[in-house]
Protein backbone atom coordinates (compact mmCIF):
# COMPACT_ATOMS: atom_id res chain seq x y z
CA UNK A 1 0.00 0.00 0.00
CA UNK A 2 1.30 3.43 -0.92
CA UNK A 3 1.05 6.80 0.76
CA UNK A 4 -2.41 8.04 1.69
CA UNK A 5 -3.53 11.49 2.81
CA UNK A 6 -6.76 12.39 4.53
CA UNK A 7 -8.70 15.32 3.12
CA UNK A 8 -10.47 17.06 6.00
CA UNK A 9 -14.12 17.94 5.34
CA UNK A 10 -13.89 20.46 8.19
CA UNK A 11 -11.21 22.48 6.41
CA UNK A 12 -12.18 21.92 2.78
CA UNK A 13 -15.71 23.25 3.38
CA UNK A 14 -14.48 26.51 4.87
CA UNK A 15 -14.87 29.54 2.64
CA UNK A 16 -11.68 31.21 1.56
CA UNK A 17 -11.46 33.25 -1.60
CA UNK A 18 -8.12 31.77 -2.61
CA UNK A 19 -8.88 32.50 -6.26
CA UNK A 20 -7.33 35.06 -8.61
CA UNK A 21 -10.46 37.19 -8.15
CA UNK A 22 -10.25 36.97 -4.34
CA UNK A 23 -6.54 37.61 -4.24
CA UNK A 24 -6.67 40.66 -6.53
CA UNK A 25 -9.94 42.25 -5.35
CA UNK A 26 -9.74 45.42 -3.28
CA UNK A 27 -9.38 44.30 0.30
CA UNK A 28 -8.18 40.83 -0.76
CA UNK A 29 -4.96 39.25 0.43
CA UNK A 30 -2.94 40.51 -2.55
CA UNK A 31 -1.09 37.19 -2.79
CA UNK A 32 0.45 37.64 0.63
CA UNK A 33 1.73 34.05 0.74
CA UNK A 34 3.98 34.84 -2.25
CA UNK A 35 4.96 38.30 -0.98
CA UNK A 36 6.33 37.76 2.49
CA UNK A 37 9.49 36.43 4.04
CA UNK A 38 7.36 34.36 6.45
CA UNK A 39 6.55 31.80 3.74
CA UNK A 40 8.57 29.67 1.38
CA UNK A 41 9.12 30.31 -1.52
CA UNK A 42 8.49 34.02 -0.88
CA UNK A 43 11.42 34.09 1.54
CA UNK A 44 13.79 33.07 -1.26
CA UNK A 45 13.15 36.07 -3.51
CA UNK A 46 14.28 39.67 -3.49
CA UNK A 47 12.49 41.59 -0.75
CA UNK A 48 10.53 38.53 0.34
CA UNK A 49 8.71 38.06 -2.96
CA UNK A 50 8.58 34.64 -4.61
CA UNK A 51 10.98 34.67 -7.58
CA UNK A 52 8.20 33.24 -9.76
CA UNK A 53 5.55 35.82 -8.91
CA UNK A 54 4.80 37.83 -12.02
CA UNK A 55 2.52 40.77 -12.71
CA UNK A 56 -0.47 38.45 -13.29
CA UNK A 57 0.31 35.93 -10.55
CA UNK A 58 2.47 32.83 -10.65
CA UNK A 59 4.61 32.58 -13.77
CA UNK A 60 4.93 28.80 -13.45
CA UNK A 61 2.21 26.94 -15.39
CA UNK A 62 -0.18 25.33 -12.89
CA UNK A 63 0.81 21.81 -14.01
CA UNK A 64 4.44 22.51 -13.08
CA UNK A 65 4.00 24.38 -9.79
CA UNK A 66 5.56 23.00 -6.62
CA UNK A 67 3.25 20.65 -4.72
CA UNK A 68 3.43 22.90 -1.66
CA UNK A 69 2.04 25.74 -3.79
CA UNK A 70 -0.68 23.52 -5.27
CA UNK A 71 -2.03 22.60 -1.83
CA UNK A 72 -1.68 26.08 -0.24
CA UNK A 73 -3.45 27.39 1.89
CA UNK A 74 -3.47 23.83 3.17
CA UNK A 75 -0.52 21.89 4.51
CA UNK A 76 0.06 18.27 5.37
CA UNK A 77 0.13 17.75 9.13
CA UNK A 78 2.15 15.06 10.92
CA UNK A 79 -0.87 12.72 10.85
CA UNK A 80 -1.09 12.88 7.05
CA UNK A 81 -4.15 15.14 6.94
CA UNK A 82 -4.54 18.20 4.72
CA UNK A 83 -5.44 21.03 7.12
CA UNK A 84 -5.35 24.82 6.96
CA UNK A 85 -1.87 26.30 7.06
CA UNK A 86 -1.68 27.72 10.59
CA UNK A 87 0.33 30.79 9.62
CA UNK A 88 -2.25 31.73 7.03
CA UNK A 89 -5.31 31.80 9.26
CA UNK A 90 -4.01 33.01 12.59
CA UNK A 91 -4.62 36.58 13.71
CA UNK A 92 -2.79 38.80 11.25
CA UNK A 93 -2.23 35.86 8.86
CA UNK A 94 -1.96 36.59 5.16
CA UNK A 95 -5.21 34.78 4.24
CA UNK A 96 -7.38 36.63 6.77
CA UNK A 97 -8.71 39.21 4.25
CA UNK A 98 -10.17 36.37 2.16
CA UNK A 99 -11.48 34.28 5.06
CA UNK A 100 -15.22 33.56 5.03
CA UNK A 101 -15.41 34.90 1.46
CA UNK A 102 -15.80 33.17 -1.89
CA UNK A 103 -16.02 29.46 -2.61
CA UNK A 104 -15.31 26.47 -0.42
CA UNK A 105 -11.60 25.70 -0.29
CA UNK A 106 -12.26 22.46 -2.16
CA UNK A 107 -13.83 24.42 -5.03
CA UNK A 108 -10.93 26.88 -5.10
CA UNK A 109 -8.41 24.00 -5.18
CA UNK A 110 -10.32 21.58 -7.42
CA UNK A 111 -8.00 21.95 -10.43
CA UNK A 112 -4.94 21.53 -8.23
CA UNK A 113 -6.39 18.38 -6.65
CA UNK A 114 -7.04 16.94 -10.12
CA UNK A 115 -3.37 17.48 -10.96
CA UNK A 116 -2.23 15.90 -7.71
CA UNK A 117 -4.70 13.03 -7.28
CA UNK A 118 -6.37 12.55 -10.67
CA UNK A 119 -9.88 13.27 -11.89
CA UNK A 120 -11.55 10.16 -10.44
CA UNK A 121 -10.21 10.51 -6.90
CA UNK A 122 -10.91 14.24 -6.89
CA UNK A 123 -14.51 13.76 -8.00
CA UNK A 124 -15.05 11.01 -5.39
CA UNK A 125 -13.46 13.16 -2.68
CA UNK A 126 -15.63 16.13 -3.64
CA UNK A 127 -18.84 14.15 -3.18
CA UNK A 128 -17.78 12.92 0.26
CA UNK A 129 -16.40 16.26 1.46
CA UNK A 130 -19.61 18.11 0.52
CA UNK A 131 -21.53 15.54 2.60
CA UNK A 132 -19.29 16.39 5.56
CA UNK A 133 -17.20 13.23 5.43
CA UNK A 134 -13.40 13.13 5.35
CA UNK A 135 -11.86 11.35 2.37
CA UNK A 136 -8.59 9.46 2.04
CA UNK A 137 -6.70 9.75 -1.25
CA UNK A 138 -3.98 7.52 -2.64
CA UNK A 139 -1.08 9.88 -3.29
CA UNK A 140 0.99 9.28 -6.43
CA UNK A 141 4.68 8.67 -5.83
CA UNK A 142 5.67 11.76 -7.84
CA UNK A 143 3.66 13.96 -5.42
CA UNK A 144 5.40 12.47 -2.38
CA UNK A 145 8.84 12.78 -4.01
CA UNK A 146 8.21 16.38 -5.10
CA UNK A 147 7.01 17.42 -1.65
CA UNK A 148 10.05 15.84 0.02
CA UNK A 149 12.38 17.75 -2.33
CA UNK A 150 10.47 20.98 -1.72
CA UNK A 151 10.80 20.60 2.06
CA UNK A 152 14.58 20.19 1.67
CA UNK A 153 14.73 23.32 -0.50
CA UNK A 154 12.65 25.20 2.08
CA UNK A 155 15.05 24.22 4.88
CA UNK A 156 17.93 25.47 2.73
CA UNK A 157 15.98 28.66 1.86
CA UNK A 158 16.35 27.90 -1.83
CA UNK A 159 13.67 28.65 -4.41
CA UNK A 160 11.78 25.82 -6.05
CA UNK A 161 12.28 24.94 -9.67
CA UNK A 162 9.25 24.28 -11.83
CA UNK A 163 8.37 20.61 -11.58
CA UNK A 164 8.78 18.38 -14.57
CA UNK A 165 5.73 16.18 -14.47
CA UNK A 166 6.66 12.65 -13.51
CA UNK A 167 3.35 11.27 -14.72
CA UNK A 168 1.11 11.72 -17.70
CA UNK A 169 -1.80 14.08 -17.01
Amino acid sequence: MGVRWKMSAKWLTKRLDCTVKGITRQGGCGGGCCKTKRYWPGMTGDGGVCPFLGFHGCSIPVEQRPVICLIYPLRLNKNGTLVAHDKAFMRGGVCRPCKDEGPYLFDALYQEFEILFGEEQTAAAYSEILCGRDFTVDVPRWVVDSLELEHRLELECRPPAPRILLHSP
